[in-house]
This record gives C-alpha cells, structure tokens and sequence, in this order.
C-alpha cells in the first residue's frame, strides 16, 4: 500500500479514498484508528522520523481522544482537516491543537443526524 503524504491534501487525499469505501471496511477503519492511532497514522501516512517520534511520544490520552474522534468521523464520513504550515528553520515548538465541530441530532425513536467536522491544527512556536 503507498503512503499518503502528512500534508492537508495528503490527509484529503486518504479521506476521499476511504471515504468511497463500502461501510463494513469503513466500521473496519475506524476500529482501527481508534484502537492505536500513532499506529494509523504512521501506516497510512508518509511521515518523517522526527514526525514518527512526535507521535510515539504523545501522552497515550491525546492518542485515544484523536482516535476515538477520527473514528468517529470515518464512521459518518465526516470532514478532518489538517492545518499544518511549512516547519519553521531553527528550533522551535510544535503544539497540536483539535477543534471538534461535530453535531448530532437524536430523534426517537430511530434517528441519529451527525454533522460538522474534525480540525487538527499543528502549530510551530520560536
């Protein structure tokens, strides 16, 4: 399987292609993602090893939240956006920040209505 690139088209790209997919490989996906997300990320994503470090770090609690809330967007094939600027040359920061702009609507006895999206922002600080 080739990789996508960690970039916003790369991660546009990833969603188009799952998002065609049929349900139960969607349901399959987003088990997946939300079982070990530096996992899923790393297998499906081109990233560097400085980048695969970053995530392997990451406090396991981050991990879950981000893949519990990616799964959920697979799940209803909804939006995630990455925001990530070119790296900045010299040292500096790197600050992950989610914005959950999802919704739903449950109407008895049957309906259950979800919108909106999921934003990943990565930001570099000196």
């Amino acid at each position: 399987m080739s990789l996508y690139p960690f970039t916003p088209q790369g991660v546009a790209d990833f969603l188009t292609s799952l998002y065609a997919s049929t349900d139960p490989n969607l349901a399959l996906e987003a088990a997946a993602v939300e079982s070990d997300f530096a996992a899923y990320v790393a297998d499906h994503f081109d990233l560097t090893s400085e980048q695969e470090a970053y995530l392997t770090a990451m406090p396991e609690t981050a991990k879950s939240y981000l893949g519990d809330r990616c799964g959920f967007c697979f799940t209803h094939r909804l939006p995630i956006e990455l925001i990530k600027p070119a790296e900045p040359s010299g040292s500096y920061s790197k600050i992950i920040e989610t914005k959950d702009k999802t919704q739903t609507q449950i109407i008895p006895p049957s309906t259950f209505i979800v919108s909106g999206s999921f934003i990943i922002e990565i930001i570099y600080t000196p």
